[in-house]
């Protein structure tokens, strides 16, 4: 954990000091001697820790500022640095609109031994409405992503009317993948929802 996640607990401390130090103040001025010279002192302390206040929340925010900008930088980068996916120039015919993976296996990571996906096989045939339903971290989403070739599968492949998709050009494989209806595409739906502003059968037709 690093000290941003503590910045929370330190705002707050900041912005309710005068519930500590007006408590104690008043204590120690029940003892004092000359209750005008620690008036005017403890008036002074009051406003300056009002200032000081201000600076210190300024600095926490500039330093998580740019907390959030060395983060994105370092996505960013992250992002260029991903291979470019090879690509036919050539398409092969697509027979039918089936979608097979076959001993599919598939990690995020490319010398990481923990697998997304480890020898998955299924057929969901043109027409039918097929559902890959499982618990969080499943593996869902990465089925959907692996058809639309976002990645290339580590093991295994997958196909499309019997052609695999690494041998179909990038732009007729968007062509044939979609989410809107269309004759002749495979429609995938991925877990995002989206709720209207309808009844609730409507919602989960």
């Amino acid at each position: 954990m690093g000290w941003q996640n503590c910045m929370p607990a330190f705002t707050t401390i900041i912005n309710n000091i005068y519930l500590f130090l007006i408590p104690v103040g008043v204590l120690i001025g029940m003892h004092t001697t000359d209750f005008r010279e620690y008036s005017l002192t403890f008036i002074f302390y009051l406003i300056i820790v009002h200032a000081i206040s201000g600076i210190l929340n300024k600095i926490m925010f500039i330093s998580e500022s740019f907390t959030q900008i060395d983060g994105s930088v370092e996505r960013m980068d992250e992002i260029l640095r991903i291979p470019v996916l090879p690509e036919k120039n050539t398409s092969a015919v697509i027979q039918n609109y089936d979608i097979a993976f076959q001993d599919v296996s598939f990690s995020y990571e490319t010398d990481s031994q923990v697998k997304a996906l480890a020898h998955v096989s299924f057929l969901a045939p043109q027409g039918k409405v097929t559902a890959v339903v499982g618990p969080s971290g499943g593996g869902k989403s990465t089925i959907a992503n692996l058809i639309s070739r976002f990645y290339d599968v580590t093991d295994g492949s997958i196909k499309i009317g019997g052609v695999d998709i690494r041998d179909i050009p990038l732009d007729a494989l968007m062509d044939k993948v979609n989410r809107t209806p269309r004759r002749q595409r495979t429609q995938l739906h991925l877990q995002g929802e989206c709720q209207w502003h309808r009844t609730i059968l409507r919602n989960n037709l």
